[in-house]
């Protein structure tokens, strides 16, 4: 709710934005630097809440507030020009606070916190906040009054709208990117940089309305701020505070700045703008930098730093256990990691959000290829991985799993489960790199099994009680029961076979754990939208734990809970659209005293033919990536199946392997054909003649001409290759890695390490080899060089810790036919990656 300052209602809801507009009676040169304004608010428990107000452009400052106890409140404002009688107001104006009435679980419990020695967000009356949150870090360039895909009148509502179906409990976002609009502030607030904030504005308020937490980071990108001057820092800070902090918020100072991940601003100034943040802020928002490689962070003694916002982008057992382990107690958020088709299969965008809770992180920050930077069409794409259309990446697979990934956890006392890491006290495969285990005491144990099978794993320190076991699968958000109870011998339980080889949770709870049965409301391929008038889906009922109920009592209602027109539902629970709008389904289950609702977008009612299907199809190519054109360019369901096949566009060939989103990734050069078929039901392919290069990698070291590079994985897709480790590349990112990791038992290790092999074009001395790794975290951290001299391998040198770009290696003169580098661990993102390597002998010294 926005309240003007003249408006004759002075009533708000707990917890919701209100707004006031004073008009300066003063004209300044700089309003932004000269004008300071400062609203105090008394509460009607005596507390005394103090927010900045900012300047809005011309003559107008505002103020944004959020009562946070309920009863008459007052506001007197003060501005350090005395003699600007339009912001300076002395005598107390009132408003009273009321009870939220909506159905927001977010209003009625109150802002986010941090208590001391809690790992977990907490509401401000004490609940527990699960955390799930979608990325969207360009966030301005989202449309709100227009989307390109028909059917969506607002494709920033409708992504807000969409995630909220699905259960999303935050928005993160960076709001003002590196590309496309951003916020130019080196010069503090100008009039020039009002129209994207305003912009924000109206997106802060949607996301709030929504119901949703918004994690954002404040100002600018790491690269793009360069002020220096501590008094426009804190100025940069408040302004942020006046603007965004009566929102319901998670403050990120900025992104990439824990450490100066580009190597430009120092992060001292961004502190002086976390401190200024903290100290404006009177709601005390919890606060964080972004991304903390491990808890010795930069900012960890910080005043007013509160929780690490990580970017994990290995989930490592030793990794997570760091923060757990580290100094002082804060809740740690895997908020950032491998996007879900960008490089990073449904599988691994899947199985990571309960990877990261299993390994301490009491939420998950979700992302997926096409929202997290916007791909609205082949002319209108970040490039960084592949095109994917926004549409088709919110309709992703791993995106809908999210909603089973908090059901599960929402039906246990999840804050109450301690995670096991590499510790085998209650179950012998936690120092499997794929299994996980969580504990509440013998009470309850969560484990997640994303190898082939278990292998006899036990679990131990278990009661003499009875236990019941049940699977989870977490594609499906359905239970499995194991025939019980179970009973422990000897305190432990051997853990019967998966019922398949994907990825599995087991949930072994005894009478008196932490279970909270929950309805849930289902549909079919987990559908939250209906397009088209007098068009049904339908609903089903779920216990959690457990399966589908009989007899639930349905009804549906607007977001408000008031009565709605845009849509019906039976007492089968099916439900149909009757007019454009966004509805709340509920379910009830009286003999048991519980409630379930869910939210559901009808969108294009007034369409009654099925949604347009494509009329042409055709492939165009940017490099490696191969995309398709759709006739209409609007076309609802834009999926493709891709292949490839030689010249004949029959045969089967080995020469180059295509993702299903059309990365090429090239082997072996020679002509191929790639194919498209549409899968809207329209038939329609399309094909492209394409000529795989040969690679060459030009080799400057006399030492290396005519070598040969092999590797036990390489990445590919992205160019990665062997051979670009010894073409005398020495810049970042330049040589060879590994593939990127779907797993942890894909992770570099002492019982599985990767390689890197050299064969010399002949037996040659060498007496020193140069490696150089990636700086910014990315080295190669543990590693061996092993030399072949025809017979057998020895160790040349071993590298331990590694945190060097440029590691120089010497050793007395060996005749070496093979080189091979073993790495044991990678770079924080689980990759062992080679920039380039040299080696010399006498004459080449």
């Amino acid at each position: 709710m926005q309240l003007r300052w003249e408006s004759a209602t002075r009533e708000v809801e707990q917890w919701r934005c209100m707004e006031w507009e004073l008009m300066s009676t003063a004209s300044y040169g700089d309003p932004f630097g000269e004008a300071e304004v400062t609203a105090t608010f008394r509460g009607p428990d005596g507390s005394v809440l103090v927010r900045p107000a900012f300047w809005d452009g011309e003559s107008s400052w505002k103020i944004r507030f959020a009562p946070n106890v309920i009863g008459k409140w007052s506001l007197t404002v003060t501005c350090n020009d005395k003699h600007n009688a339009g912001l300076n107001i002395d005598v107390p104006w009132s408003f009273n606070c009321v009870p939220y009435t909506g159905v927001w679980e977010l209003y009625r419990r109150g802002f986010l916190r941090v208590v001391q020695g809690d790992r977990y967000f907490t509401y401000a009356d004490g609940t527990p906040f699960f955390y799930l949150g979608d990325t969207h870090w360009f966030l301005p360039s989202e449309a709100e009054g227009r989307s390109n895909v028909v059917g969506v009148v607002s494709q920033f509502h409708h992504m807000v709208d969409h995630r909220v179906s699905q259960g999303f409990t935050v928005y993160q976002s960076e709001p003002l990117v590196t590309s496309g609009p951003h916020l130019d502030c080196d010069q503090g607030i100008r009039e020039s940089s009002l129209e994207l904030l305003r912009n924000l504005d109206r997106k802060f308020a949607y996301i709030a309305d929504c119901g949703l937490v918004h994690a954002n980071a404040a100002l600018t990108f790491s690269s793009m701020l360069q002020v220096t001057d501590s008094s426009l820092l804190a100025k940069l800070g408040r302004y942020w505070v006046a603007r965004y902090g009566a929102y319901p918020v998670l403050w990120t100072v900025a992104q990439e700045i824990d450490p100066d991940f580009y190597n430009q601003l120092d992060p001292k100034y961004w502190k002086q703008i976390g401190r200024a943040i903290h100290r404006y802020d009177c709601y005390k928002h919890p606060m964080t930098a972004h991304m903390q490689y491990n808890a010795s962070s930069g900012w960890a003694n910080e005043e007013g730093h509160n929780w690490f916002a990580l970017q994990p982008l290995d989930l490592s057992k030793d990794y997570m256990e760091s923060f757990w382990q580290g100094e002082g107690t804060k809740p740690y958020l895997a908020y950032e990691t491998r996007y879900e088709h960008n490089n990073q299969p449904t599988v691994g965008a899947r199985t990571a959000a309960y990877r990261a809770v299993l390994n301490g992180s009491y939420g998950y920050g979700y992302g997926v290829q096409g929202v997290w930077a916007l791909n609205n069409s082949p002319e209108d794409w970040f490039h960084y991985g592949p095109y994917y259309r926004w549409f088709d990446g919110l309709n992703a697979e791993a995106g809908k799993q999210m909603t089973y990934f908090r059901e599960f956890f929402e039906s246990l006392q999840w804050w109450r489960l301690k995670p096991c890491f590499r510790n085998t006290e209650y179950g012998d495969f936690c120092e499997s790199l794929d299994s996980f285990l969580m504990v509440d005491g013998d009470r309850t144990y969560v484990a997640l099994f994303t190898g082939d099978d278990v292998n006899g794993a036990v679990l131990k320190q278990m009661a003499a009680i009875p236990y019941e076991a049940s699977w989870y699968d977490p594609r499906t958000g359905l239970y499995k029961a194991i025939p019980g109870p179970i009973y422990p011998e000897n305190g432990q339980w051997v853990i019967p076979p998966k019922p398949d080889k994907q990825d599995w949770l087991l949930l072994v709870v005894s009478d008196a754990s932490g279970i909270q049965p929950r309805l849930a409301i289902r549909s079919e391929d987990q559908a939250t939208i209906i397009f088209g008038k007098d068009r049904i889906l339908r609903l089903i009922a779920v216990m959690l734990p457990g399966g589908e109920v009989m007899h639930p009592v349905w009804g549906v209602t607007n977001l408000d809970g008031g009565p709605t027109i845009a849509a019906d539902v039976d007492a089968q629970g099916v439900l149909m659209a009757r007019a454009n709008g966004n509805v709340r389904v509920t379910v009830e289950l009286a003999d048991r005293g519980l409630s379930a609702s869910r939210t559901f977008i009808i969108a294009a009612q007034d369409r009654r033919e099925p949604m347009q299907a494509a009329q042409s199809i055709s492939i165009d190519r940017e490099g490696g990536q191969f995309f398709v054109r759709f006739s209409p360019p609007n076309t609802h369901d834009q999926r493709v199946v891709w292949s490839v096949f030689e010249q004949d566009g029959r045969t089967s060939t080995d020469k180059v392997y295509i993702s299903p989103y059309g990365v090429l990734s090239c082997m072996e050069g020679g002509p191929v054909k790639v194919v498209a078929a549409a899968m809207d039901g329209s038939g329609l392919t399309a094909d492209y003649d394409y000529d795989v290069p040969n690679h060459y990698d030009e080799v400057v070291n006399p030492l290396l001409r005519g070598a040969v590079a092999s590797a036990s994985s390489s990445d590919w897709v992205n160019g990665y290759r062997p051979g670009r480790a010894i073409a005398s590349e020495r810049g970042n990112f330049t040589g060879w890695t590994t593939k990127v990791p779907e797993h942890d038992g894909e992770l570099p290790s002492p019982e599985r390490p990767q390689w890197l092999a050299i064969a010399l074009q002949k037996p040659t001395v060498i007496k020193r080899l140069d490696l150089y790794t990636t700086g910014a975290g990315l080295q190669l951290r543990d590693f061996d060089i092993e030399n072949w001299d025809g017979e057998q391998w020895s160790v040349l040198a071993e590298v331990r810790d590694n945190n060097l770009t440029e590691v120089i290696l010497t050793f007395a003169p060996v005749s070496s036919v093979q080189l091979r580098i073993l790495c044991y661990k990678g770079d924080m993102m689980g990759i062992a990656r080679i920039g380039a390597i040299e080696i010399y002998g006498e004459e080449t010294m």
